[in-house]
């Protein structure tokens, strides 16, 4: 790895990327825009922002073979389809809004829409996600993802029914407009109450990204325009990007790294944990807006490149590490006022493993001092949001050496967070739980309550914890309770796989399921499958009656199976 301050620092830029323009319903059929059954034809308008958004993975045909461009997408489409693009992957509460059932396939879409920041609702409460979405609507979604809004409307002077344009949108469409992403019908218009088609929707993102890095690698390419990645671990080198690249959501806690990249638009970074730039240029500066974690800058914010930054929110910068001296006297200093020459030395960040069994390398960081000055490890590489560093264990201080040898460790461990248990009027009540970062809840026996049916637990964003949901901060989950109607009871299904260690069934493997059914009647458990293991039949209990009471249980074991090596 090259050093940072003489050799640059190289960048693997993880931009995020592209979209996905289909409605959820879709199926990918064909690559050619021609083999679809209803191709509108040699002449159509957007046939080549469709055959592009098809190679880029962005738009699928609909069953049966069709390319349905003249369809109209939905608001909850829409968010499915920004939320992908950008890869994001938290959620706020959407609780205010009163029409997203929580049983809704885009209930979780719109949760991370509106973490993004780009779906705020209509004013009234509502999110409208079956409606149609409208071409100012769509506009408006985008421009906030992409950090765009500006107060000098004259671009939208152009079309001849600027006075259509809802005040809300102006402030989102001009910018789109004054970059060229928006251009009207040829009748001059911009229609931004019309809703917006598959089409025209696919000429949108065309002119937005013509470059989408979708697969890890290297990449080395000049006179692309706007970028948009959506995938970690790219290696972007001598490039030049005439518009915008892009640092996506997805980009989460990822490491990214541009080499001598010429940008003349923005680097907007939206996601990522560290930003390593080496000879980067850009032609209207770097604008930061991550609304999941701070970002990490592995430079020094005096670097040309920073030169009038936006910081939307927060941003950290490489810092000069203390010295033990230092000056004209001091150790390593120069007495002649002549360049001294400086060694390199690095920093490796580790994070403990899940199973807590030891470290993972999460980092490496390179910089470069004096010989025989004393350097340390900067707060901003050891504040690591979930985690604490191990002081034990970490070398967090040392000499530069003459052979570049000197090594700086920093460990950090999972810190511990309190999952609490509210049985919202049902009995008994959980135990707390102590959960490390990232783990998992061992689910309890469920509570019950009277005339109801457990539905599960509920976070504080009204979303249910799953056994696959991750502990990241102390919590309280809530009891959920669906009324039980009259003449049926509760049941539960437990699942258990084998133990490792032994012949027993002592580890619950699924979420308990507890649901409810007719009095009297039969139910049946299903078979979960478990990759590894195969259901015991004979040990388990796969029928039985609804009781009155609610009482009935059923129980199902799996073995693990033996493999010959």
């Amino acid at each position: 790895m090259r050093s940072l301050k003489k050799m640059g620092r190289r960048i693997i830029s993880f931009i995020l990327v592209a979209t996905m323009l289909l409605s959820m319903s879709l199926s990918a059929t064909a690559t050619k825009l021609s083999e679809f059954t209803d191709y509108p034809g040699d002449g159509f308008w957007a046939n080549e922002a469709l055959q592009a958004a098809l190679d880029n993975g962005l738009l699928y045909g609909k069953g049966e073979g069709i390319i349905d461009s003249n369809a109209n997408l939905t608001r909850a489409e829409m968010a499915a389809i920004i939320v992908r693009a950008f890869g994001a992957t938290k959620s706020d509460d959407i609780s205010m809004f009163t029409d997203i059932g929580k049983d809704k396939w885009y209930y979780t879409e719109f949760a991370k829409a509106v973490r993004m920041g780009v779906f705020i609702g209509d004013g009234t409460g509502k999110m409208r996600p079956d409606d149609p979405i409208t071409r100012e609507e769509a506009f408006t979604v985008f421009a906030r993802a992409m950090v765009l809004t500006e107060l000098d409307y004259s671009p939208l002077s152009k079309f001849n029914d600027e006075n259509n344009i809802s005040e809300w949108a102006k402030a989102y469409l001009a910018p789109l407009v004054r970059r060229g992403y928006i251009n009207g019908d040829n009748l001059g218009n911009i229609n931004p109450k019309k809703n917006i088609t598959r089409a025209e929707f696919a000429q949108f993102m065309h002119n937005m990204f013509k470059k989408y890095y979708s697969v890890s690698g290297d990449y080395s390419e000049v006179g692309t325009d706007s970028a948009l990645i959506r995938t970690e671990t790219i290696n972007i080198k001598d490039i030049t990007v005439e518009d915008d690249l892009v640092i996506g959501d997805g980009a989460n806690e990822s490491l990214i790294t541009l080499t001598n990249v010429k940008i003349g638009g923005r680097l907007l970074v939206r996601g990522a944990a560290t930003v390593r730039l080496t000879n980067v240029t850009t032609g209207e500066g770097v604008v930061v807006k991550n609304v999941n974690n701070t970002v990490h800058f592995d430079n020094y914010e005096t670097e040309e490149v920073f030169k009038g930054i936006q910081k939307l929110t927060h941003a950290t910068f490489k810092q000069k590490a203390p010295t033990g001296g230092g000056g004209p006297s001091g150790p390593g200093g120069s007495s002649d006022g002549g360049d001294e020459v400086e060694y390199e030395y690095k920093i490796e960040i580790y994070k403990q493993k899940l199973d807590l069994s030891g470290y993972d390398l999460f980092n490496t960081v390179e910089d470069e001092d004096e010989e025989d000055e004393v350097v340390s490890v900067p707060d901003n590489l050891k504040d690591v949001y979930g985690f604490t560093v191990n002081t034990t264990l970490s070398i967090l201080s040392g000499i530069v050496n003459d052979d570049n040898s000197l090594v700086l460790k920093v460990y950090l461990d999972r810190n511990s967070y309190t999952v609490t248990f509210n049985a919202n009027g049902g009995t008994p009540t959980p135990a707390p739980q102590t959960i490390i970062y990232e783990g998992n809840i061992t689910f309890p026996t469920p509570p019950t309550k009277a005339g109801f049916t457990f539905g599960g637990w509920i976070n504080r964003f009204g979303m249910e914890h799953t056994d696959t949901s991750k502990v990241e901060e102390d919590m309280t989950l809530t009891a959920k309770w669906d009324p039980i109607p009259a003449g049926s009871a509760q049941y539960t299904i437990k699942y258990y796989k084998q133990n490792i260690l032994d012949n027993n069934y002592t580890e619950v493997v699924a979420d308990i399921v507890v649901s409810s059914g007719v009095i009297g009647t039969t139910v049946t458990a299903t078979d979960k499958a478990y990759e590894g293991f195969t259901l015991n039949a004979a040990s388990s209990t796969m029928t039985g009656t609804i009781a009155s009471d609610g009482t009935t249980t059923l129980e199902v074991y799996y073995d693990r199976n033996s493999y010959t090596v």
